[in-house]
């Protein structure tokens, strides 16, 4: 999530500064490593209590990414750009088209 927020000020500089909270992005970025090296430090704490969990956490974390890589090819060889099309589906979901009803 805080690389998302990072990517989210970048890209979309207009919406993220007319957002009801919003830090400065250097701030934001300072934040978002810092919470980086929290959580790499608690999985290093997971892994050494208990290895179960950690392979359970790490195991459901490769599947997860094979699944986005693969359904991102699916989706560019059919012509798809998977960020342009989630982009889409995000202004649809803001801005539902008119009926008339």
């Amino acid at each position: 999530m805080t690389i998302a927020a990072v990517r989210f000020a970048r890209d979309r500089p207009a919406e993220y500064a007319a957002a009801p909270v919003s830090i400065g992005r250097r701030a934001l970025t300072a934040i978002a490593s810092l919470a980086v090296v929290c959580n790499i430090v608690l999985l290093g704490l997971l892994a050494s209590q208990s290895a179960t969990v950690f392979g359970a956490w790490a195991g459901a974390l490769v599947i997860g990414d094979h699944y986005y890589f693969v359904r991102k090819r699916y989706f560019a060889g059919r012509g798809i750009d998977l960020r342009d099309r989630l982009t889409d589906l995000e202004t649809e979901t803001r801005h539902p088209p008119e009926t008339n009803d």
